[in-house]
């Protein structure tokens, strides 16, 4: 796999915020997949549903999950995944906008805070393409 830095360069504190976020992100995802299969045993009203909502969640959750163990090994495929991923988040964010501000804030943020940091790993390998 190609390295975004050398190996020996450590994470900038953004990067280390962004993978903070990510990770964050991550724990929600567990926490959202847990929820809908508890309500999905729990009650007999739109069994599929929760169970497909749960299957979908967990799904999400994994590719996140990779997305920040990529993040922290610095690998390339992690750059364009954060971004993607910030833009879902960004997206939730402004829709709780009206419903709940506890929740939208810091989605909004922290999909700011990995989407900056995502473009500025993009930037700075494509500076170092360009120089070879």
């Amino acid at each position: 796999m190609v390295l975004v830095e050398p190996a020996s360069t450590r994470l900038s504190i953004l990067d280390r915020i962004a993978g903070a976020v990510l990770l964050l992100e991550a724990l929600l995802g567990v926490v959202v997949t847990v929820g809908y299969v508890l309500y999905a045993v729990l009650t007999d009203v739109g069994d599929l549903y929760y169970w497909g909502a749960a299957i979908v969640a967990g799904i999400m959750t994994a590719g996140i999950g990779l997305v920040v163990r990529g993040w922290l090994r610095r690998r390339r495929f992690a750059n364009g995944a954060a971004f993607a991923t910030q833009l879902l988040y960004g997206a939730a964010g402004v829709w709780f906008l009206g419903a709940n501000l506890l929740i939208a804030v810091p989605l909004i943020a922290g999909a700011v805070i990995v989407a900056v940091a995502a473009m500025k790993r993009i930037s700075s390998l494509a500076r170092a393409q360009a120089q070879d």
